[in-house]
Protein backbone atom coordinates (compact mmCIF):
# COMPACT_ATOMS: atom_id res chain seq x y z
CA UNK A 1 0.00 0.00 0.00
CA UNK A 2 1.69 3.65 -0.78
CA UNK A 3 0.89 6.51 1.00
CA UNK A 4 -0.64 9.27 -0.98
CA UNK A 5 2.67 11.33 -0.55
CA UNK A 6 4.49 8.37 -2.06
CA UNK A 7 2.18 8.12 -5.02
CA UNK A 8 2.58 11.95 -5.53
CA UNK A 9 6.63 12.08 -5.82
CA UNK A 10 6.35 8.32 -7.32
CA UNK A 11 8.46 6.85 -4.37
CA UNK A 12 7.46 3.26 -3.90
CA UNK A 13 7.41 2.86 -0.10
CA UNK A 14 4.94 0.91 1.47
CA UNK A 15 2.24 2.55 4.02
CA UNK A 16 1.89 0.87 7.34
CA UNK A 17 -1.49 -0.21 7.60
CA UNK A 18 -0.98 -0.91 11.25
CA UNK A 19 -0.31 2.86 12.00
CA UNK A 20 -3.73 4.17 9.65
CA UNK A 21 -5.46 1.55 11.74
CA UNK A 22 -4.00 3.14 15.20
CA UNK A 23 -4.79 6.65 13.96
CA UNK A 24 -8.21 5.86 13.13
CA UNK A 25 -9.15 4.08 16.21
CA UNK A 26 -8.88 7.18 18.43
CA UNK A 27 -11.33 8.70 16.91
CA UNK A 28 -13.64 5.77 16.84
CA UNK A 29 -13.15 5.73 20.43
CA UNK A 30 -13.65 9.24 21.10
CA UNK A 31 -17.22 9.18 19.51
CA UNK A 32 -18.76 5.93 19.82
CA UNK A 33 -17.68 5.31 23.19
CA UNK A 34 -17.82 9.03 24.78
CA UNK A 35 -19.12 9.14 28.28
CA UNK A 36 -21.45 11.66 29.79
CA UNK A 37 -22.35 13.11 33.10
CA UNK A 38 -26.11 12.16 34.10
CA UNK A 39 -27.48 14.11 37.27
CA UNK A 40 -28.54 11.33 39.90
CA UNK A 41 -29.34 13.17 43.34
CA UNK A 42 -32.27 15.55 44.36
CA UNK A 43 -31.92 18.76 42.72
CA UNK A 44 -31.13 21.24 45.65
CA UNK A 45 -27.89 18.96 46.26
CA UNK A 46 -27.34 17.12 43.27
CA UNK A 47 -25.10 14.55 42.67
CA UNK A 48 -23.61 13.04 38.85
CA UNK A 49 -22.21 10.06 37.54
CA UNK A 50 -20.54 8.90 33.92
CA UNK A 51 -22.42 6.67 31.41
CA UNK A 52 -21.77 5.77 27.94
CA UNK A 53 -23.29 8.20 25.66
CA UNK A 54 -24.74 5.17 23.39
CA UNK A 55 -26.23 1.91 24.40
CA UNK A 56 -23.60 -0.70 23.53
CA UNK A 57 -26.21 -3.30 22.96
CA UNK A 58 -28.27 -1.35 20.69
CA UNK A 59 -24.67 -0.43 18.53
CA UNK A 60 -23.51 -3.91 18.34
CA UNK A 61 -26.78 -4.89 16.87
CA UNK A 62 -26.46 -1.85 14.53
CA UNK A 63 -23.03 -2.93 13.14
CA UNK A 64 -24.39 -6.72 12.54
CA UNK A 65 -27.34 -5.41 11.03
CA UNK A 66 -25.34 -3.02 8.92
CA UNK A 67 -22.12 -5.24 7.82
CA UNK A 68 -24.14 -8.19 8.22
CA UNK A 69 -20.82 -9.78 9.53
CA UNK A 70 -21.01 -11.53 13.01
CA UNK A 71 -17.20 -10.36 13.42
CA UNK A 72 -18.01 -6.37 13.03
CA UNK A 73 -18.07 -5.31 16.60
CA UNK A 74 -17.45 -2.21 17.55
CA UNK A 75 -15.98 -3.47 20.82
CA UNK A 76 -13.79 -5.88 19.20
CA UNK A 77 -11.97 -2.84 16.91
CA UNK A 78 -8.86 -4.19 16.98
CA UNK A 79 -9.17 -8.17 16.06
CA UNK A 80 -12.09 -6.91 13.50
CA UNK A 81 -9.86 -4.66 11.50
CA UNK A 82 -7.34 -6.94 9.60
CA UNK A 83 -7.25 -4.79 6.52
CA UNK A 84 -8.17 -1.74 4.25
CA UNK A 85 -11.79 -3.25 3.99
CA UNK A 86 -12.50 -4.01 7.25
CA UNK A 87 -11.45 -0.67 8.78
CA UNK A 88 -13.56 1.36 6.39
CA UNK A 89 -16.71 -0.80 6.93
CA UNK A 90 -15.99 -0.18 10.11
CA UNK A 91 -15.75 3.60 9.58
CA UNK A 92 -18.83 3.96 7.44
CA UNK A 93 -20.85 2.34 9.96
CA UNK A 94 -19.76 4.56 12.77
CA UNK A 95 -20.19 7.46 10.66
CA UNK A 96 -23.83 5.92 9.89
CA UNK A 97 -25.14 5.07 13.07
CA UNK A 98 -24.20 8.30 14.43
CA UNK A 99 -26.05 10.04 11.78
CA UNK A 100 -29.41 7.87 13.14
CA UNK A 101 -28.86 7.95 16.92
CA UNK A 102 -27.37 11.82 17.96
CA UNK A 103 -29.59 14.28 19.04
CA UNK A 104 -30.71 17.14 16.35
CA UNK A 105 -29.04 19.79 17.66
CA UNK A 106 -25.15 18.14 17.88
CA UNK A 107 -25.35 15.91 14.82
CA UNK A 108 -24.07 18.17 12.24
CA UNK A 109 -21.33 19.45 14.35
CA UNK A 110 -20.50 15.92 15.47
CA UNK A 111 -19.84 14.31 12.31
CA UNK A 112 -18.70 17.11 10.37
CA UNK A 113 -15.49 16.65 13.28
CA UNK A 114 -15.75 12.73 12.89
CA UNK A 115 -15.05 13.09 9.12
CA UNK A 116 -12.24 15.95 9.66
CA UNK A 117 -10.67 13.54 12.10
CA UNK A 118 -10.89 10.27 10.52
CA UNK A 119 -9.74 12.15 6.78
CA UNK A 120 -6.70 13.68 8.60
CA UNK A 121 -5.42 10.24 9.04
CA UNK A 122 -6.67 8.57 5.82
CA UNK A 123 -6.04 11.16 3.14
CA UNK A 124 -1.85 10.03 3.30
CA UNK A 125 -2.73 6.79 2.04
CA UNK A 126 -5.19 8.44 -0.85
CA UNK A 127 -8.53 7.55 0.61
CA UNK A 128 -11.13 10.28 1.73
CA UNK A 129 -14.67 10.13 4.09
CA UNK A 130 -16.99 12.19 2.33
CA UNK A 131 -20.86 12.30 3.66
CA UNK A 132 -20.22 8.93 5.24
CA UNK A 133 -18.80 6.93 2.70
CA UNK A 134 -15.06 6.27 1.80
CA UNK A 135 -13.58 7.07 -1.47
CA UNK A 136 -10.22 7.15 -3.15
CA UNK A 137 -8.53 10.37 -3.77
CA UNK A 138 -7.26 11.28 -7.76
CA UNK A 139 -3.55 11.40 -7.98
CA UNK A 140 -1.75 14.43 -7.62
CA UNK A 141 -2.87 17.14 -10.03
CA UNK A 142 -5.90 15.62 -10.66
CA UNK A 143 -7.75 16.33 -7.77
CA UNK A 144 -9.47 19.94 -8.56
CA UNK A 145 -10.53 18.61 -12.62
CA UNK A 146 -12.46 16.08 -10.41
CA UNK A 147 -13.62 18.29 -7.91
CA UNK A 148 -14.14 21.39 -9.39
CA UNK A 149 -18.04 22.97 -9.88
CA UNK A 150 -18.70 23.67 -13.52
CA UNK A 151 -21.85 25.37 -14.75
CA UNK A 152 -24.27 22.79 -16.13
CA UNK A 153 -27.38 22.29 -18.25
CA UNK A 154 -25.89 22.19 -21.74
CA UNK A 155 -26.42 18.84 -22.10
CA UNK A 156 -29.16 16.61 -20.83
CA UNK A 157 -28.30 14.87 -17.39
CA UNK A 158 -24.98 15.87 -17.54
CA UNK A 159 -24.61 16.69 -14.07
CA UNK A 160 -26.20 12.72 -12.65
CA UNK A 161 -23.54 11.56 -14.99
CA UNK A 162 -20.97 12.52 -14.40
CA UNK A 163 -21.32 12.41 -11.17
CA UNK A 164 -22.25 8.67 -11.32
CA UNK A 165 -19.31 8.16 -13.29
CA UNK A 166 -16.64 9.84 -10.55
CA UNK A 167 -18.79 8.23 -7.77
CA UNK A 168 -18.46 4.93 -10.28
CA UNK A 169 -14.88 5.41 -10.79
CA UNK A 170 -13.63 6.30 -7.29
CA UNK A 171 -15.38 4.31 -5.25
CA UNK A 172 -13.05 2.83 -2.30
CA UNK A 173 -12.96 -0.94 -3.60
CA UNK A 174 -13.68 0.09 -7.74
CA UNK A 175 -12.78 -2.78 -10.19
CA UNK A 176 -11.80 -2.69 -13.56
CA UNK A 177 -15.63 -3.01 -14.33
CA UNK A 178 -16.45 -0.35 -12.21
CA UNK A 179 -14.14 1.73 -14.07
CA UNK A 180 -15.55 0.73 -17.40
CA UNK A 181 -18.78 1.74 -16.62
CA UNK A 182 -17.69 4.36 -15.53
CA UNK A 183 -15.75 5.66 -18.92
CA UNK A 184 -19.07 4.67 -20.24
CA UNK A 185 -20.98 7.09 -18.84
CA UNK A 186 -18.53 9.78 -19.97
CA UNK A 187 -18.59 8.05 -22.88
CA UNK A 188 -22.72 8.84 -23.62
CA UNK A 189 -22.51 12.56 -23.01
CA UNK A 190 -19.64 12.98 -25.77
CA UNK A 191 -21.80 10.90 -27.82
CA UNK A 192 -24.44 13.75 -27.20
CA UNK A 193 -21.59 16.85 -27.66
CA UNK A 194 -19.36 15.54 -30.46
CA UNK A 195 -20.34 17.63 -33.40
CA UNK A 196 -19.68 20.61 -31.16
CA UNK A 197 -16.48 19.68 -30.52
CA UNK A 198 -15.15 19.09 -34.17
CA UNK A 199 -16.13 22.43 -34.54
CA UNK A 200 -14.06 24.10 -31.22
CA UNK A 201 -10.84 25.52 -32.68
CA UNK A 202 -8.98 23.58 -29.81
CA UNK A 203 -11.09 20.27 -28.71
CA UNK A 204 -11.55 18.97 -32.62
CA UNK A 205 -8.50 17.63 -32.25
CA UNK A 206 -8.92 16.13 -28.43
CA UNK A 207 -12.40 14.69 -30.20
CA UNK A 208 -10.26 12.91 -32.90
CA UNK A 209 -8.36 11.11 -30.32
CA UNK A 210 -11.05 10.56 -28.01
CA UNK A 211 -13.27 8.87 -30.68
CA UNK A 212 -10.33 6.91 -32.03
CA UNK A 213 -9.85 5.42 -28.92
CA UNK A 214 -13.59 4.70 -28.45
CA UNK A 215 -13.47 2.94 -31.79
CA UNK A 216 -10.70 1.20 -31.40
CA UNK A 217 -11.26 -0.56 -27.76
CA UNK A 218 -14.85 -1.07 -28.79
CA UNK A 219 -15.80 1.71 -25.99
CA UNK A 220 -18.83 2.89 -28.47
CA UNK A 221 -19.85 -0.87 -29.27
CA UNK A 222 -20.41 -0.99 -25.62
CA UNK A 223 -22.77 1.49 -25.19
CA UNK A 224 -25.47 -0.61 -27.24
CA UNK A 225 -24.24 -4.21 -26.38
CA UNK A 226 -23.67 -3.47 -22.58
CA UNK A 227 -21.07 -6.12 -22.36
CA UNK A 228 -18.05 -4.49 -20.72
CA UNK A 229 -15.58 -7.64 -21.53
CA UNK A 230 -14.04 -7.43 -24.60
CA UNK A 231 -13.36 -3.05 -23.62
CA UNK A 232 -11.48 -5.16 -20.50
CA UNK A 233 -9.65 -7.21 -22.21
CA UNK A 234 -8.28 -4.77 -24.30
CA UNK A 235 -8.18 -1.70 -21.63
CA UNK A 236 -6.32 -2.24 -18.23
CA UNK A 237 -4.43 -0.10 -15.74
CA UNK A 238 -2.99 2.20 -16.67
CA UNK A 239 -4.86 3.23 -19.50
CA UNK A 240 -8.47 3.13 -17.90
CA UNK A 241 -7.22 6.11 -15.66
CA UNK A 242 -5.58 7.79 -18.29
CA UNK A 243 -8.35 7.62 -20.44
CA UNK A 244 -11.07 8.69 -18.15
CA UNK A 245 -9.21 11.89 -16.78
CA UNK A 246 -8.68 12.53 -20.87
CA UNK A 247 -12.74 12.31 -21.12
CA UNK A 248 -13.52 13.91 -18.01
CA UNK A 249 -11.12 16.97 -18.79
CA UNK A 250 -13.32 17.02 -22.73
CA UNK A 251 -16.62 17.18 -21.39
CA UNK A 252 -15.51 19.90 -18.27
CA UNK A 253 -13.94 22.15 -20.88
CA UNK A 254 -16.60 22.20 -23.48
CA UNK A 255 -19.12 22.75 -20.56
CA UNK A 256 -16.97 25.82 -19.24
CA UNK A 257 -16.76 27.26 -22.68
CA UNK A 258 -20.58 26.46 -23.43
CA UNK A 259 -21.47 29.24 -20.45
CA UNK A 260 -19.06 32.22 -21.95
Amino acid sequence: MLLFSERKTGTKKKGNFEILKKLCEKHFRDYLFQEVRVSTGPRLAPSYRKKAKFNLEVMKLYFLKHTNDFNMSPLNYSSCVTDLETLFDMLETAYCFQQEYLEAEEKDERLFFFEHQINDCLEDYGYEMKQGAISQLPEDGMRQLVEEVVEYGVIESDVSKIQHAIGLFFKRNATSEDKISAILSLQHLLEVIREQLKTDEFLKSEESTLFNVANNKRIRHMLEEKDKTKIQESMEEPYLTWFFYRQLNCIKTYLKISHL
